[in-house]
Formats: C-alpha cells, structure tokens, sequence
C-alpha cells in the first residue's frame, strides 16, 4: 500500500501545496528524526519532495501484518511523526484512506486525530505472535489417570448436574458453593461416605497417596488431582478434613479461540461486543459476563480466561489451565495479555473452601440466633447493590436461604418470624423463616400495625431495635413508638403500637 505523508509547516490543503514548485531530496544524504520513526516502523520511504521547497511529502510503503495496522499502533506511530516534525499537522493519505492529525506546535501536542476510509487498513487483524505454554511461563497441573477409581455416585450426579442438588444433600453434608459460574460440592465433615474409592472423611493422608497416588497439585494442606472429567481436592494437615468436587471445564485443546478473541476487543467495541461477534466466544464465556462495581464490564471463563475492561484497566489474563493456542500481541493493542501460572479452577476451589470456613466461623460467633435456636442470621452489605441476609437452620435440615435486601435493624420476634428496617423508605418487612423462599414471602407490616398514623412511603430514618419478647420500639423520624406483639390463634402476629 502506497501512502503520500504530508507534513506542512502550517495547515494547508493538499491542492494548495500541490500547485508549488516541488523539490526532490536525496534519500542516501538525508538524515532527518522522521527517518528514524519511518525506519522503527518499518515503513518504506520511497520518496520525499519539499512542495514549494518547504512542505515535505512523504511516499511511503505500509507494512503489512504489522502494529500499525491496529489503530493503537498507528496513532503512536503517527504522534511519533508529529513529534519527529514539530508537532505540525500531518495528513496520510491514498486518495481513498485519510488520518488528519491536528497538532498545536507551541503546546507541543497532537489535539485531535480523524478517520476516513481506515476499515481496509485498520481490518482488526491485529499483530499477533503465538508462544509455547513454556514461553508463556505456564506449567499446567498433570492429568490423573483415575480410570481405576471411583468418585461417590451421589457426588458425581450433583457435580454434573448441579440443577439436581437437594436440601436432602446439604442435610447430609455435600454443600453447593454459591459460586454463579460454575458450582462445586464442599464435602464437609458432616458426610458419613465415601469420597473417592473406600477413602472418606477422616482416613489418613498417608493412605491417600498409597491408594490415588502424588497429586497434581498440591500446596499447604491442599492437594488437587486433575482427571479428564472433574477436579478432585482433599484438605487436611494429616487426615482427610474437607474435599472438594467439581467438574472439569469443557475445553478444545489447539483451537484459536485466543486469538479470535484478541481480534475482536481489539476493534474497539468492548467485551460484550467482543463476544457476541462469535458463537465460539459466546459459548466460551456463556456462564459469567457482566459489570464491574463502579464501571467497566468482565467477561470470565473457568476454562482459563479473564477478560477486564474498567477506564484504562484493560486486558486478557490466561491461566494455564486453558487448553487452546497461546497468542500474544506484537506491540501495542487496546487489550494487552498477561499469563499467570494458575490453575483457575484450583484457585476457586481453594477460595471457595476458605470462604466456606470462615462463613462456618462466622455462624458459630457472629450470627443472630432465633429464640429457640432452630435458626441463625447474618448480614452482609457488600456494596450499594449488593446486600442479603443468610439464614441458616441449626440442624443443617435444609440449604441456607440467601434473601436479598438493604435493610439497617433486624432481629428476631419469635423463633420462625423475624423483622428488618428497609433502608431507603417506610417499610418494615416481616420474613417467615420456615417458608420455602422467606425473601419471596417478606411483608410490609408497618400498614398492619394498629395505633400507627398514615406513612408516606417515602418516609426516612425508620429504625427499630428490641425492648423484650414481647415488645419493640420503632422510631419514625422525629416520633417513637412502643410495639406490642403477640401471637394469634391461628399462628399469625397481632401489633399495636403506642406513641411514647
């Protein structure tokens, strides 16, 4: 491709320097920093004339496969020239394809740059070079060969089809992380059988590596085998404590979704578009993609990929457990890849089991017991659109229940009803905690409640906080009441409220 580079030393229009006398300068004899930035780039220089013995033209020859050909690429290269020449404005162009550079010599910056005719050069075929996982720094975790073991029957179902877990399999010690993505089984130390072949909670260590062998994995008192179908961890410092289940993410060893996707962020339109440009990404990052708190989108895969894109936070970050060809930009792009030497997965898992602990932790030391401790409470505010109560039954007969909400005071009525202050208006939700779904069935009691005027919705500063089993005080603004409660013949509450 053949391009004029035109360099005024003020802005003037082609057709004008066009009519000047023209001057043919000696490429062997001319040493100018233009040449170099040309030469950095490998740019051909075929030509350069000074229009009325001042403006110099540059013919030049784009490479191709190259940097440039992505718009990072060339607006460098082309703030390079601007800089190279004074920082006057520039214009490349072939009568069809036109980038003006608009630049302030006395600022000593380029302030504004305009396409036209750019998508034949600017094609999205970003420079990209392919590594080895060795290049890359990767190490994946070895295969297990495990075709002589079994894992439980009951967790292999639930860990193929999570859709199949039931309250009946938390009640017997197997627990569904809530992790979106891609579920696991925590098997804790309340399941009374067998793991993996005869080996269960609590058999030595020493008789885990004399019946499955070294792990694939292992660090502190974690070790992970990777089979051809699932990702097997046991934890324990000399016993089998907790072991860990998941599936194996689907991958498609040598395929060139990497690349496919570096193409496609690399055209500027974020993740969201990135992905849905192929059904190959779209089924890659089907489970996990949305919005990062305070702005900016992600896209994730299990199989091994990050995508980030927040302000000026953007890249690819590979894990070594993703299985396809590893490509790498040459030089500069809107989405630059790192590798990190970890297993995704592994990593999850391991997250997963601690934060499994510390929520265990959490319900024996921090959590709101019901009166007759059939239940226990504990509430997170993580973020403005992210906060939920857990409820919890005391003798595991059931799931926890995570019930969604922003609430300031809650506490508990009687041992199946307890009460919270919404946070952004006049309610206060009454939640039967032995309901199936006790988020879905929440009450707005405040209209019930005898003895109480006409609130507007809207009313602020609603805070409640207990005075005895039978009575609460309930502040409303400026005014505060006592609420009395009790319990009907037919089980249901009865309030009255009396002005203090």
């Amino acid at each position: 491709m053949i391009l004029a580079l035109l360099i005024p030393t003020e802005i003037h229009t082609a057709s004008a320097a066009a009519s000047s006398s023209i001057v043919y300068v000696d490429l062997q004899k001319w040493n100018h920093p233009t040449k170099n930035v040309l030469l950095k780039n490998g740019i051909k220089l075929n030509q350069l004339k000074l229009v009325g013995g001042t403006y110099p033209v540059y013919a030049v020859t784009m490479p191709k496969n190259s940097t440039l050909q992505n718009a990072k690429g060339l607006e460098s290269f082309l703030q390079d020239m601007a800089k190279a020449n004074g920082y006057w404005s520039l214009e490349l162009t072939d009568g069809k394809m036109d980038m003006k550079v608009t630049a302030d010599p006395k600022a000593r910056k380029v302030t504004k740059l305009a396409y036209t005719g750019m998508a034949d050069y600017l094609s999205g075929s970003l420079a990209l070079k392919t590594l080895t996982y060795s290049q890359a720094g990767l190490h994946p975790v070895p295969y297990a060969d495990w075709s002589k073991h079994a894992i439980n029957a009951r967790i292999q179902q639930v860990a193929l089809n999570p859709g199949a877990y039931r309250d009946s399999d938390w009640k017997n010690g197997l627990e569904l992380t809530n992790w979106y993505a891609s579920p696991g089984i925590i098997v804790s130390n309340r399941f009374k059988g067998e793991i993996v072949d005869h080996l269960r909670i609590g058999s030595p260590l020493s008789e885990v590596n004399a019946v499955l062998g070294a792990p694939g994995y292992s660090k502190g008192q974690d070790r992970f085998y990777k089979t051809k179908t699932f990702y097997v961890g046991l934890r324990g410092t000399s016993k089998i404590e907790e072991a860990f289940v998941i599936r194996k993410p689907a991958q498609r060893p040598g395929s060139t979704l990497l690349k496919e996707l570096l193409i496609a962020l690399d055209k500027g339109n974020g993740v969201w578009d990135a992905i849905d440009s192929s059904k190959a990404l779209q089924s890659f990052f089907e489970i996990d993609h949305g919005f990062i708190h305070g702005g900016g989108s992600y896209a994730s895969a299990n199989a091994g990929i990050w995508v980030n894109e927040f302000d000026d936070d953007n890249y690819v970050e590979v894990y070594n457990n993703y299985e396809g060809l590893l490509y790498a930009p040459i030089g500069q792009s809107n989405f630059p890849v790192t590798f990190t030497d970890q297993d995704e997965v592994i990593s999850h898992a391991r997250v997963a089991l601690d934060n499994n602990a510390d929520q265990n932790r959490r319900f024996a030391t921090e959590a709101l017991a019901s009166p007759g401790g059939t239940y226990r409470l504990l509430y997170d505010w993580i973020t403005s659109d992210s906060q939920y109560f857990t409820l919890r039954s005391s003798d595991h007969s059931r799931r926890d229940r995570i019930i969604g909400g922003a609430f300031y005071d809650y506490f508990w009525l009687t041992d199946q009803y307890f009460i919270a202050s919404y946070a952004y208006g006049a309610e206060l939700d009454l939640f039967n905690a032995a309901a199936a779904d006790p988020g879905g069935g929440r009450i707005n009691i405040l209209p019930k409640i005898q003895g109480l005027p006409k609130l507007d919705k809207d009313s602020s500063d609603l805070r409640i906080a207990p005075i005895n089993t039978k009575s609460f005080k309930l502040t409303i603004e400026d005014r505060s009441y006592v609420v009395s409660y009790s319990t009907g013949a037919n089980g249901t509450l009865i309030m009255s409220a009396k002005l203090q």
